[in-house]
């Protein structure tokens, strides 16, 4: 029996360093399907269904952010202290002007319990255009330290008006 040349071997060493071997199941390991790595830490998420159209239609939208602004705690009665000037915001999806979508859901994670409007916004030359989002259409939109170690999904809906003055 002869040695395998390097020519032979080649394509074997290019198949384990371009890693084409799988790792066995039950390794520990675990694969997210969806290509992203999941978040370890506490959060929620919310995720809304958006009127693109409509806010790619404001002359001079270039994109549609999804955003959610933390304007007041989880409780009424317990103290506690938030940031107001400005208003600690996080940025989810962002979609360009135009689309071919008419409505598109979109999503962004929170990583405190809080009272959240949540609002897609689209900047224009004159300001800017939101639509306001909260769950069951209401705003604010709560989240506990429940939700955030369950790692939780809250739907949100259009509400009719813009959002409020969080002030």
């Amino acid at each position: 029996m002869r040695a395998p040349s390097l020519l032979e071997l080649l394509p074997v060493c290019l198949l384990l360093a371009c890693g084409g071997v799988e790792p066995e199941a039950g390794d520990g390991d675990t694969t997210d399907t969806s290509g992203a790595a999941e978040d370890p830490e506490p959060h929620a998420t919310f995720t809304g269904k958006v009127d693109v159209i409509g806010l790619c239609g404001t002359e001079g939208a270039t994109v549609i952010t999804f955003l959610a602004r933390r304007v007041g705690c989880e409780s009424l009665t317990a103290p506690c202290t938030i940031e107001i000037d400005p208003y600690a915001e996080w940025s989810g999806d962002a979609v360009t002007c135009p689309s071919s979508q008419t409505a598109l859901d979109m999503r962004v994670e929170v990583p405190t319990s809080g009272r959240y409007q949540v609002e897609a916004l689209t900047m224009t030359p004159s300001g800017f255009q939101s639509l306001c989002h909260g769950q069951h259409a209401e705003v604010p939109t709560v989240v506990t330290a429940a939700q955030l170690d369950a790692r939780a999904e809250i739907f949100v809906e259009q509400t009719a008006k813009p959002c409020p003055d969080p002030g």
